[in-house]
């Protein structure tokens, strides 16, 4: 007799409360659970009263890590700008990819961060001779800061993007304000017309520029996975889960007295090596696509 287990896949295809794609992954439980019945026990490199939470701890840390460096999968919050020209960032924000704006027909259009100011958090009151004004219990008043937020692109040391259309007008006639190098000397780095930002880590929040008021802002993110703090809810990707073991052996290793050190280097380079096996397995790279990509190898550029 079989032991295959038989699914019905009419209701995950037609029940919208069913977990789609999400085969794919492996909760930390699992991984946990599978750990303490592979590596713990009287006969196996970790003592049979090893500690379940010790095990739970370094397998959220590994995948930290492994978000951090290998699975990197983002994460899409999409918001409409206020006057404020700020938006608080996600709670399980980490670092983020790309911000961009989007038009009506759904098009991402990237935003510049602009590393030329930073968001100020105070800006003291002043009196006729420059001084700090302070109030009665001698803290100093504060007003609104208009260095950012009343800013344009283009106040910000940007300039407008290039566009074909300035230096080419309609009839084909060579012409427009880019003619006859109006854009020399132009540092391309800070070409832009999309709008900028500025992200203050400490406060949480991301500001952009006032040309960006009442667009759609689409910030791309990693996190780190860990935003639920129950283990059976925290996933993670199959392709890495050999990785996520071997980094718990190597840590639990690593932390206890007494162990020889050739051993805990072999775990360690089994952890270093899968790692690159998920790094590659989660790269997605493959001839096709490469091919594609060098498709447009020998297009002229105008």
């Amino acid at each position: 007799m079989s032991n295959v287990i038989t699914i019905p896949t009419i209701n995950y295809y037609e029940d919208p409360s069913e977990n789609w794609g999400g085969y794919q992954y492996v909760t930390i439980k699992d991984v946990v659970n599978r750990f303490m019945l592979t590596y713990v026990g009287d006969d196996r490199i970790l003592p049979s009263n090893t500690k379940r939470y010790q095990v739970i701890y370094h397998a959220k840390r590994a995948l930290q890590e492994l978000n951090y460096d290998a699975l990197k999968e983002v994460k899409t919050m999409e918001l409409e700008l206020g006057d404020a020209l700020q938006l608080i960032l996600p709670i399980d924000y980490v670092n983020w990819v790309r911000v961009s704006y989007v038009d009506q027909n759904g098009r991402y259009h990237p935003i510049m961060q602009n590393s030329d100011t930073t968001i100020v958090t105070a800006s003291y009151l002043q009196d006729n001779k420059f001084n700090i004004i302070f109030d009665q219990e001698g803290y100093p008043l504060e007003g609104e800061s208009v260095t950012f937020n009343n800013a344009k692109s283009t106040d910000l040391g940007n300039v407008n993007q290039f566009d074909v259309s300035d230096y080419i007008s309609m009839s084909g006639d060579v012409g427009g304000p880019n003619y006859g190098g109006a854009n020399y000397g132009l540092d391309t780095s800070k070409a832009n017309k999309n709008g900028t930002f500025n992200i203050d880590k400490k406060l949480g929040i991301i500001q952009f520029s006032s040309d960006l008021k009442y667009r759609v802002i689409a910030l791309e993110y990693l996190s780190d996975g860990l935003e639920f703090s129950d283990e059976s809810e925290i996933e993670v990707h199959k392709m890495a889960e050999a990785c996520l073991i071997n980094y718990i052996a190597w840590q639990m290793l690593h932390t206890k007295y007494n162990v020889q050190e050739y051993i805990i280097n072999r775990f360690r380079k089994e952890y270093f090596s899968q790692l690159n096996n998920t790094k590659l397995r989660m790269a997605d790279i493959d001839g096709e696509k490469i091919m594609q990509l060098l498709k447009g190898r020998r297009t002229w550029l105008a």
